[in-house]
């Protein structure tokens, strides 16, 4: 998935999961080369 299809509401969606400690700063990371939340389990 290109990176320009991801919105603004999934990167706060981001932060916010970092914040709450629901994933560590590594998988966001990975998360936001290439993944979005929806394709988790």
């Amino acid at each position: 998935m290109p990176k320009k299809s991801f919105s603004p509401d999934i990167k706060i969606m981001a932060v916010r999961y970092l914040e709450e400690g629901l994933y560590t700063g590594q998988e966001i990371c990975i998360i936001g080369q290439g993944f979005s939340f929806f394709d988790l389990p």
